[in-house]
C-alpha cells in the first residue's frame, strides 16, 4: 500500500473544513428545534440547569 501523496490530503482537509462546520450546526439545529429552544441564551441557560454547563464559570 502506497501513502496518498499530499494534494490529495490537503484536498481531503479542505473539504472536512467545509462541511464539518455545517454538519455540526444542522445537527444543533435540528436538537435546538426537537427541544423547542429559540435561542442561544435557552440552550445554554437550559444546559446549566440540567448540570452540562458550569455556570459560575460563565457568571462572574
Amino acid at each position: 500500500m502506497s501513502l496518498p501523496d499530499l494534494s490529495s490530503i490537503e484536498l481531503t482537509c479542505d473539504i472536512l473544513k467545509i462541511f464539518i462546520p455545517k454538519t455540526a450546526e444542522n445537527h444543533r439545529s435540528s436538537i435546538m428545534r426537537k427541544l423547542e429552544i429559540h435561542s442561544t441564551l435557552e440552550w445554554v441557560r437550559d444546559a446549566g440547569k440540567i448540570g452540562l454547563v458550569d455556570m459560575d464559570l460563565w457568571i462572574k
